[in-house]
């Protein structure tokens, strides 16, 4: 456990201090690709276009390309998505994802999920804002 400001991290996570002694998650460390976030991300680019290349689906949510490979194989481990080879291309180390039946189903469960966590950081991003107009504003009065 270490402590900075107003920040405590315990294990994977970190908190954040709000009033007094009390402490909130503020968020969850997790390696990159085994983030729901992620998940959700690549899922979707998949379903919106099956041909897409590693490359591009590592460039698209920000992740290196070797990381992008070893959460394609935790996806297709999870029964999530299959790759196949690409028959028509002529570049024979190209594949085809296709989302699974239960890669659907997760998808759309995913998709809840990021947009619960986008929704309350928007909400605690517009409540900072907030707070440090008004701090400005005082600073700004007291002068």
């Amino acid at each position: 456990m270490f402590i900075v400001e107003h920040y405590v991290c315990i294990g994977r996570q970190i908190f954040k201090k709000v009033v007094g002694n009390k402490f909130i998650l503020f968020m969850n460390i997790q390696s990159k690709t085994q983030h729901p976030d992620i998940h959700f991300m690549v899922l979707n680019l998949i379903h919106k276009n099956k041909e897409i290349t590693q490359r591009e689906l590592a460039r698209k949510t920000g992740i290196s390309l070797g990381s992008m490979h070893y959460c394609l194989r935790a996806l297709a481990y999870k029964g999530w998505v299959k790759a196949e080879n690409f028959k028509n291309s002529s570049n024979k180390s190209a594949y085809l994802y296709l989302l699974t039946s239960v890669g659907i189903t997760q998808k759309s469960k995913l998709a809840l999920g990021f947009l619960k966590r986008k929704k309350l950081e928007y909400n605690r991003l517009k409540e900072e804002i907030h707070n440090l107009s008004r701090e400005l504003e005082s600073d700004h009065d007291a002068n």
